[in-house]
């Protein structure tokens, strides 16, 4: 693997956990936000209203319980941060071996990765390296990048 593809690996990984962390973060206030306003509604409003709302917050709190989006949010922004640092010190690593050596250990800790971003963060890495790519993105993987903070060019 060249330099280049070490460093396309290293932007690109740090993209996808990125757009992960501020995803999943996003879910997590949205879903918080949810669960306070229809806990309040209950004591207003009542009768059958008690009931949807009541079903809303239960699905809402199992969701979270099971997703963990802030545990996840927490995860993706530090891998982030650690993808970027070695991103931005590369220039410092002399050996293509070390810098190889560096992203592998790096990925030992990585969040699963949504798919549906995997292809907007490869779209926005070639972009911000100059790389020639011809990714055409689904409207929902341009929703998910938008919803990401990644709008893409294309």
């Amino acid at each position: 693997m060249s330099r280049e593809d070490l460093l396309y690996q290293i932007y690109y990984s740090y993209c996808l956990e990125k757009m992960l962390g501020v995803i999943t973060d996003k879910i997590n206030w949205t879903s918080s936000f949810l669960l306070i306003l229809l806990g309040s509604t209950i004591a207003i409003i009542g009768d059958y209203y008690t009931v949807f709302a009541g079903l809303l917050i239960t699905a809402i709190a199992t969701m979270k319980i099971m997703f963990s989006f802030e545990v996840t949010s927490e995860r993706a922004n530090k891998q982030s941060a650690r993808y970027l640092m070695l991103y931005n010190t590369s220039h410092l690593i002399i050996s293509d071996e070390e810098l190889l050596n560096r992203l592998v250990n790096i990925q030992e800790d990585d969040n699963r990765p949504w798919a549906s971003l995997a292809y907007p963060a490869m779209l926005q890495a070639s972009q911000v390296l100059g790389r020639p790519t011809d990714i055409q993105l689904t409207w929902y993987e341009k929703l998910m990048a938008f919803l990401a903070d990644s709008v893409p060019v294309r």
